[in-house]
């Protein structure tokens, strides 16, 4: 396939409000996230009655497997190519 443009990468840089509404647009996701672990810390503990430090190491466990798991997966999607016709 033959395209007309270069293959070099042009970067635009990034403006302050830019950099700030991305900012401020986290802060909900991140509040969402908090409240939806909160919820289920009570959950886990005062209604299936497992131990607090189970519970800990739960999330512990699944925020490491985010760590890992993320940066495999944007490398797999940069480097997969799908065409829609």
């Amino acid at each position: 396939m033959n395209n007309n443009r270069s293959d070099r990468m042009v970067y635009k840089k990034v403006s302050a409000r830019e950099k700030y509404c991305f900012g401020i647009g986290a802060i909900g996701k991140d509040a969402i996230c908090n409240m939806v672990g909160s919820f289920l810390m009570l959950y886990f503990t005062d209604t299936l009655f497992l131990a607090p430090a189970f519970v800990g190491i739960l999330f512990f466990v699944a925020r490491i497997w985010d760590a890992v798991n993320d940066p495999m997966m944007g490398m797999i999607v940069d480097n997969t190519s799908v065409s829609f016709h």
